[in-house]
């Protein structure tokens, strides 16, 4: 569902960047305060027309268990 029709491919890494502009308008409107933030977060965003970017990242899970 965060996916956003294919604006966000992994909405639940945990990387975030906002702007000032973007953590001001959010503020009223975010009520989680656990991991459902994250999604709140980018469903916000889009609500609120804000512009949502995504940038590469690598993630490597060898050793973990």
């Amino acid at each position: 569902m965060t996916g956003i029709s294919g604006t966000v491919t992994d909405s639940q890494s945990g990387f975030r960047a906002l702007s000032r502009k973007a953590i001001q308008s959010m503020t009223h409107v975010l009520n989680g305060n656990d991991f459902s933030i994250e999604s709140e977060t980018i469903l916000a965003a889009k609500e609120l027309n804000l512009a949502i970017k995504e940038a590469p990242i690598s993630c490597r899970y060898e050793g973990i268990r």
